[in-house]
């Protein structure tokens, strides 16, 4: 990826060294997979020897590059939101009181503002308060579920955390200070609903005309089946949040349900089992019809229920991704990696969305991490739709299908304290805009 040449420091890529098992560029990941001897894994015949070289590995066989963290600054206008839109959303928050009140107590121990912003308030100062050295407790959903084609569990129980040499960074505004590197919040759950407050407060706060969704804190799973085995999941992917259309038109369902059906008739083709037989996709099974959306009349198995009009995922974590802990920052990056995979696997293009003129698909990731905002953007290509639903089966270094578009592309930005005036006045006209279009980008 090139270089910002923009003159203010803050819009310039911020220097991160990620070790490995991050990938930034292809030979990287080439390099990595020819040195560990890789070449044949796939993702669903892994048997590692122990639980932590499982993580590396199958993070590699999701064919994910991690790019490195761009400032907060550059999200605007790599967003390519619309400038009307923009310019919308920045009046409206002008002229919203409750949005300054919300920003004249921001910072100030004294005040608290009211209404809408008056609970986003309170939990994110929960949030930037922390406790220090509280014991670690591993209750944090691991990114997939194996499940060996055998169906027996594989040896060596539930994958422990990766190594700690390859989750340090030498920077900077992730690293911050020792606030955040040895305080969290005591529980993730203060994290998600300030998150999703905050997000809501926002949509709510929008003339209703003007966004058709909402932020839900519930959490949601994504499960990318083994394509040589219809019984068996290849893994299961959590996320702690999403935004949600409400409304959808038939008309949009279908089209979303057709895209995805384009790579169902290339697995057909290529003898691989169908998720479902031809009898089930035209009459829809009892247990589709009866979890089947109540807008749309859309009974195939093609789409999962309650997860065809997700547009937008969050993630979070009572601590900051700097935080002293083991390989902390590492098993976020490898679990955000493994959600939008799975995101993609089952809902291959969103509600409405087409690709740009390079044939690239885009979506989001929001994750806040203890006080710290970060926006993901993951763009793609039908390359990598098609190995993630058809291919992971099969080795994922096959020298024809190395080129960059048949990898899924993970972008960062931040990170945005909860607890800065100025990096929140920032964010906020992004995420209304963004709200004009259901997040679709």
């Amino acid at each position: 990826m090139s270089e910002d040449s923009d003159s203010d420091n803050d819009s310039n890529p911020v220097e991160v060294e990620i070790k490995a098992p991050f990938p930034m560029d292809l030979d990287a990941w080439k390099q990595y997979m020819s040195q560990q001897d890789h070449k044949n894994y796939s993702l669903t015949n892994i048997n590692p020897k122990s639980a932590s070289e499982s993580t590396v590995e199958q993070f590699y066989t999701l064919k994910v590059l991690w790019m490195r963290l761009y400032s907060r600054n550059r999200l605007r206008r790599d967003l390519r939101i619309d400038e009307d839109s923009l310019s919308k959303a920045e009046a409206f928050l002008e002229d919203s009181s409750s949005w300054g009140g919300y920003k004249a107590a921001c910072g100030n121990e004294t005040l608290m503002s009211d209404g809408l912003f008056g609970l986003v308030q309170l939990y994110h100062r929960r949030c930037a308060d922390g406790q220090a050295d509280i014991p670690y407790r591993q209750h944090l959903k691991f990114p997939w579920e194996r499940r060996p084609a055998g169906g027996e569990e594989g040896a060596g129980g539930p994958p422990s955390l990766p190594t700690e040499s390859s989750s340090i960074s030498t920077l900077s505004e992730v690293t911050v200070d020792a606030t955040a590197a040895r305080w969290q919040v005591e529980d993730e759950e203060i994290v998600n609903v300030a998150f999703v407050l905050f997000l809501n407060a926002l949509v709510r706060a929008t003339p209703e005309e003007d966004v058709t969704g909402d932020w839900w804190p519930c959490r949601s799973s994504f499960c990318i089946p083994n394509s040589a085995s219809k019984a068996h999941k290849a893994y299961k992917a959590l996320v702690d949040g999403m935004f949600r259309v409400d409304g959808a038109s038939p008309e949009q369902i279908m089209e979303q349900a057709r895209f995805r059906e384009e790579f169902q008739r290339l697995r057909a083709r290529a003898g691989l089992p169908a998720e479902a037989t031809a009898k089930e996709r035209a009459a829809g099974s009892a247990k589709s019809q009866r979890n089947a959306a109540p807008r749309g009349g859309y009974k195939h198995k093609a789409a999962i229920p309650n997860t065809k009009t997700i547009t937008a995922i969050i993630e979070v974590k009572p601590m900051a991704r700097a935080h002293y802990h083991h390989s902390w920052r590492e098993q976020i990056l490898v679990q955000e990696a493994a959600q939008m995979a799975a995101w993609i696997g089952v809902i291959p293009a969103l509600l409405g969305q087409k690709p740009d003129k390079n044939g690239k698909f885009r979506r989001l990731l929001f994750s806040q991490d203890q006080r710290e905002v970060f926006v993901t953007i993951a763009t793609y290509t039908k390359e990598y739709i098609h190995y993630i639903m058809n291919s992971i089966d099969k080795p994922a270094y096959q020298e024809a299908l190395l080129g960059p578009e048949c990898f899924l592309h993970m972008q960062p930005y931040g990170p945005f304290r909860v607890d800065n005036v100025e990096h929140m006045a920032m964010l906020a006209p992004l995420l209304v805009a963004l709200s004009y279009q259901n997040f679709v980008i």
